[in-house]
């Protein structure tokens, strides 16, 4: 199982990396996560790349923020090629509030994810970030689905 994310190359890269890292290690290594500074070598064709990283993946997320959201950005590109290809079925998650930035008008119909409290919970300290980042990644693979309750219903591994 493969999920794509797009993200901005910006202050919200930690937590994007954090949320990556924290999914593979809670499904075991099943879940990898496309994230262009793994997957994208040096002088290797990126946009070809990404493209590809796209088409192979079984999900795509796209993390959006005022950056991510900007006029010619990649992430827009990565959106619309996800929007074609996954047959408009993305997930989007907010870094920001939506009162910052105008999502773009290709992702205002779906209904978002929200991490845009993540810095206020970074600051309460490595435990309480750490569990938020835990929650989020749960969400992700499980679908919302509380796993601690024993209820085994995974949104993206069929084997679970």
């Amino acid at each position: 199982m493969q999920i794509f994310f797009s993200y901005g190359h910006d202050k919200h890269r930690e937590v994007v990396k954090k949320l990556a890292d924290e999914i593979k290690q809670l499904s075991n290594g099943d879940i990898t996560v496309w994230i262009d500074s793994h997957e994208i070598l040096r002088d290797s064709h990126w946009r070809e790349r990404i493209t590809d990283g796209i088409l192979k993946s079984d999900s795509v997320i796209a993390f959006l923020s005022e950056y991510s959201s900007r006029e010619r950005s990649v992430c827009l590109d990565e959106i619309s090629i996800a929007l074609v290809s996954k047959h408009g079925m993305i997930r989007t998650i907010l870094l920001e509030s939506p009162s910052k930035f105008t999502p773009s008008s290709r992702v205002t119909e779906y209904q978002w994810g929200d991490m845009s409290d993540y810095p206020v919970q970074k600051e309460k300290g490595s435990k309480e970030y750490d569990e938020y980042i835990r929650l989020h990644a749960n969400e992700i693979i499980f679908g919302g689905v509380d796993p601690m309750n024993n209820i085994i219903i995974y949104k993206y591994l069929e084997k679970w």
